[in-house]
């Protein structure tokens, strides 16, 4: 697994206290993914978090949320950001996320805890406590959308 955010220098790694290997990368790019290779996001088409989970053999579906479909996200007029989250159909497990846009590496890491710590899909929709209006809100509904396909 590998990790990105906006606390360093570009291309500064660091180890976690479970040895995973992290990266960061631009401003408003935060990233969780299992691949080792650092690819660059995109809204409509295969990241390398996908490539990767289907070159591995994983059966997953996307959830998605732009920010503009929460409150927060239709407040800053946020057109073009969004969170995409890899869940796994057989056991819910969260394989991978994106988000691109403000808040970016705030917003990945309750994904990257959840991976961390084998927490479901389902726990980190449901079982977390999301303030509203607030941009957090974006992930829980990324998540939504991707255990509303496993139904």
């Amino acid at each position: 697994m590998q990790h990105g955010g906006t606390g360093g220098a570009p291309g500064h790694s660091r180890r976690g206290r479970s040895g995973i290997p992290g990266g960061y990368t631009s401003h408003f790019a935060a990233w969780s993914l299992w691949s080792r290779q650092k690819a660059p996001c995109c809204r409509h088409r295969a990241t390398q978090a996908d490539i990767t989970a289907r070159s591995d053999g994983l059966d997953y579906v996307v959830g998605r949320r732009d920010y503009g479909g929460t409150a927060y996200g239709w407040a800053l007029e946020d057109s073009e950001s969004f969170a995409k989250v890899l869940i796994a159909r057989s056991d819910h497990r969260i394989l991978g996320a994106h988000v691109m846009g403000p808040q970016a590496a705030t917003l990945v890491q309750p994904l990257i805890q959840a991976m961390q710590f084998d927490q479901t899909a389902d726990q980190v929709a449901h079982e977390v406590f999301y303030i509203h209006p607030a941009l957090t809100e974006v992930i829980e509904n990324a998540l939504i959308d991707g255990l509303d396909q496993l139904a």
